[in-house]
């Protein structure tokens, strides 16, 4: 029951030694499986070079901070032609290479910088343990792989004068979907 509020759907982890302290909720993992792929030459590697801890920030749990210390592996690549004689184990399903937050708490901080930004949205977060500060907030917006919105199906055109007479312009607005709008010089 405590592992699934840690690990992420059908992973190969396993929760070791959960703890709690006044002020976080640190909780130690391992990968159990027997084999990893090189990174570059995608040939499975069994024997482990050595191992260090990482430590990733989780969503919090009861209002606490949730720290993940992971045990990683590792492996020597044994290709003779792959450049690249010892790698790392990837965790794609919990984080992404070099992070220190999980997918799950970049994804709610992500939300929250959405909806409310990036002041308003770091000043909650201590009451409910998801610390980040208002430049996180806003570096994960523009990070988020954004996708392009459809063309209109249907388009409406208004036009309308500006002050200047010079500065005539049309304006064209998609009814469906999402609203684009343009401005086209008159000529």
């Amino acid at each position: 029951m405590l592992a699934t509020l840690f690990l992420p759907p059908a992973s190969d982890l396993t929760l070791e030694s959960p703890t709690s302290t006044l002020t976080a909720f640190p909780a130690a993992l391992n990968q159990h499986l027997p084999t990893a792929h090189c990174l570059l030459c995608q040939q499975p590697a069994s024997r482990v070079h050595s191992r260090y801890t990482r430590t990733l920030h989780d969503l919090p749990t009861a209002g606490r901070p949730v720290q993940l210390r992971l045990r990683v592996r590792r492996f020597f690549c044994r290709s003779p032609q792959c450049p690249r004689r010892i790698f790392s184990e990837r965790l794609p399903t919990l984080a992404p290479a070099f992070a220190h937050r999980t997918t799950r708490q970049a994804d709610a901080l992500r939300q929250r910088g959405l909806v409310v930004g990036g002041e308003p949205g770091a000043r909650p977060g201590v009451q409910l343990g998801l610390l980040s500060s208002p430049d996180t907030l806003l570096r994960l917006v523009r990070q988020f792989a954004w996708q392009k919105p459809p063309p209109p199906q249907q388009l409406g055109v208004d036009d309308w004068v500006r002050p200047v007479p010079s500065k005539q312009a049309l304006t064209c607005l998609g009814m469906r979907g999402r609203p684009t709008t343009k401005e086209l010089p008159v000529v």
